[in-house]
């Protein structure tokens, strides 16, 4: 799935349309778009929090 987004919601069944759009709301507040030219470098990320620390 390299290079796809996978969007999961999980909810229980009271009040499911509450916690949906408290949901929607943190996901608003919350995301950004990466450029289309992005790609994840794992070792980069590895360098950074393990030697930086």
């Amino acid at each position: 799935m390299e290079g796809k987004s996978l969007k999961v919601i999980v909810l229980e069944a009271d009040d499911i349309e509450t916690k949906r759009e408290r949901f929607f709301q943190l996901v608003d507040k919350h995301h950004f778009t990466l450029p289309k030219d992005y790609r994840f470098d794992r070792e980069e990320l590895y360098d950074c929090y393990f030697f930086s620390h």
